[in-house]
């Protein structure tokens, strides 16, 4: 892993400003898992029921749920296994629904409270006789989480338990027009796969992470855990933002995070393969991973100072694509990056800033001028926490 080190005396003067000190959330929970990515599977246990004021739906216990652990630890984002579900009491088109899993606080040993919601892209629909139902986006549906397993074995079995959904109901329907009466109950036994090899995955706790010095013998400037092994959240508070000679490049679904096993000075953050409905290139753009980590690197302090790197594996770049134009970034320093600890105990954060420019891209494609650029910025704040 090679990282560069130069950055322009402009832009480091520039960070050289105070950092926003936010209030970090105290009381989420979140996954963390032996391994990432991964692919993540849920088996269903009970049949998933869905009811509202004209229909109730049973259904198979053949559903699935399917999705990706990327590193980012605190949702996770999965879709039913089937584009079609044949229920007792008619047939769910699931559209592309996403349901994104929160686990929240440990309410006894292994077994943590927390919710669950339809995703952004979410409308599920059905039709019974000639009423026809959809669910659209919505949050905070009531949810249980518990863990299980040892080891390579260990699962969270998730239990779906939501009143109060809103769904819109027209045609020929005992109640139409837009109610909030629906509710679903369902359970998955959720398990983590690399290469079709079980690793472990399980609801995990809020533990102190922090910038401090190490015992003897450890790295004295490093980031560091209070527990071992802890998933890494990155959460934004400004969105990441890639500025270009086409437009400033946004990703609002964009979630990246890590896995600390011991203290570090590169924590590398890994991403999901894909990013749809990115703004600022055109139309539905979508940004393709192809394999490349960000890293946030640690190299001074305090006050605490590092960089924002971008690392792919061998000619692999970082792609953002709409139907006529390409970019791609090259592995390179994206930004510098400061560094502030806020909170205490198990709810110690570290609130980042990034700023960068002289990024270096290509362009290809009808809608860009084509050529090599070196004119890219880079820009965004998070909280980084941790869940063991």
């Amino acid at each position: 892993m090679k990282f560069t080190t130069t950055l322009s005396l402009a832009v480091a003067t520039a960070l050289v400003l105070a950092l926003a000190v936010g209030a970090a959330s105290a009381s989420a929970g979140g996954f963390s898992a032996e391994k990432y990515p991964s692919t993540v599977e849920g088996t269903a246990g009970v049949s998933m029921i869905i009811s509202t004021s004209n229909n109730n739906l049973t259904c198979s216990t053949n559903l699935g749920l399917t999705g990706s652990a990327t590193g980012s630890p605190e949702t996770l984002t999965t879709e039913f296994s089937s584009k079609e579900i044949p229920c007792a009491g008619g047939t769910i088109t699931t559209n592309g629904c996403t349901l994104i899993l929160h686990p929240g606080s440990e309410t006894s040993k292994d077994n943590f409270g927390g919710s669950f919601e339809f995703g952004p892209d979410c409308t599920l629909s059905f039709t019974y006789f000639s009423c026809n139902t959809t669910i659209s986006p919505q949050s905070g549906l009531g949810a249980s989480y518990v863990n299980g397993g040892e080891g390579t074995s260990r699962s969270v079995s998730f239990s779906a338990a939501a009143s109060g959904i809103k769904y819109t109901s027209t045609g020929a329907c005992a109640k139409t027009g837009t109610l909030s009466n629906g509710t679903l109950s369902g359970t998955w036994n959720i398990k983590s796969k690399v290469s079709g090899t079980q690793y472990g995955i399980w609801a995990a706790n809020p533990t102190g992470f922090f910038l401090t010095s190490g015992k003897e013998g450890e790295r004295s400037l490093a980031f560091r855990a209070e527990k071992y092994p802890a998933g890494i959240i990155n959460e934004w508070t400004t969105q990441f933002k890639l500025g270009t000679e086409f437009g400033n490049i946004t990703c609002s679904r964009e979630k990246i995070g890590g896995l600390i096993s011991e203290a570090t000075w590169a924590l590398q953050m890994t991403r999901a393969a894909e990013y749809r409905l990115c703004t600022g290139l055109g139309p539905k753009a979508t940004a393709y991973s192809n394999g490349c980590s960000t890293y946030y690197t640690l190299t001074s302090g305090a006050p605490y100072f590092g960089f924002y790197v971008l690392s792919c594996p061998g000619s692999a770049q970082l792609e953002v694509k709409t139907s006529e134009c390409t970019l791609q970034f090259p592995p390179q320093q994206l930004g510098l990056v400061t560094y502030e600890e806020t909170g205490s105990g198990a709810n110690q954060t570290v609130l980042t800033q990034i700023s960068g420019e002289s990024i270096q891209y290509t362009a290809t494609g009808t809608g860009c001028k084509a050529g090599t650029y070196k004119n890219g910025s880079a820009s965004g704040a998070a909280t980084l926490k941790a869940v063991a």
